[in-house]
Formats: C-alpha cells, structure tokens, sequence
C-alpha cells in the first residue's frame, strides 16, 4: 500500500507539471525517413523512483500531423528496457493545444500500451533509454 501511495503521490506531483512550460527538451531522435515523428527529452527532469529506475519527461512530435504527446516515461537501465506511466496527447505541436486524451498508465495498459518493451537497436526508444541511462 505504502508504495502504491508513493507511485500516486510522484504521479501528482508529476501531472502537475505538464501545465507548465518548464520544460527544457533536447532533442535526441528522429525517424528515418519523411514522416516527422521527432523524440525529446526533458534531461533535467531525470529522477530515480523507489525502484531504481530513471524516470524522464518525453516529448514526442508528429509533424507529418502536427500533433504531440508528453510522457512520463521510465526506463529500466538493468533490464534495459521502457515503459510509458503516464501520457497526455495534445493536437499542436511541443505539448500544446488541446488535450486529446490523458492517460494514467492503468489506461495505457487498457489500451495495450505501458508495458515495458525493450527496444530495438538504433530505434526512438533505444536513442531515449540510452539518454535517460548516461
């Protein structure tokens, strides 16, 4: 229970920043190719949780369809794979716009997401754990 309240407590203290514009994304990949889909990173929001494993702000730009989405994203640097904990999709490009959906990772789980995957070689998600592991 005590952990389940600690995760809760992070998660709040944490959704609290998306309203914000704190952030200070570097840019860390792209896809190959003409489809505009562009990953950052918040390095400066990088935390260890009381698993031992780093946790980021993402930053994930469609501009192909000019949309975004930021994820609290954890990255285990033992197993070395990611998981999504929480997601808000907006319609505007770097996090902005309307709210699309905003998802808690139980919903992301529904939805068949937020579950660790360990990423391909030279793919986003191998550039984004190797940031969040350095």
């Amino acid at each position: 229970m005590k952990h389940k309240i600690i995760i809760i407590c992070f998660l709040l203290i944490s959704l609290e920043a998306f309203s914000s514009s704190l952030y200070n994304w570097t840019f860390i990949s792209k896809t190959a190719g003409d489809d505009g889909n562009k990953f950052f990173m918040d390095i400066s929001s990088i935390t260890k949780n009381e698993l031992g494993n780093n946790v980021a702000w993402i930053l994930h730009n469609n501009e192909h369809d000019g949309e975004s989405s930021i994820a609290l994203t954890e990255f285990d640097c033992i197993k070395l794979r990611i998981r999504d904990l929480h997601s808000k999709f907006f319609d505007s490009l770097n996090g902005k716009g309307t709210v699309k959906h905003d998802l808690n990772h139980e919903q992301l789980l529904e939805y068949g997401f937020g579950d660790w995957v360990s990423p391909e070689p030279r793919s986003n998600n191998y550039y984004l754990l190797k940031a969040a592991c350095n």
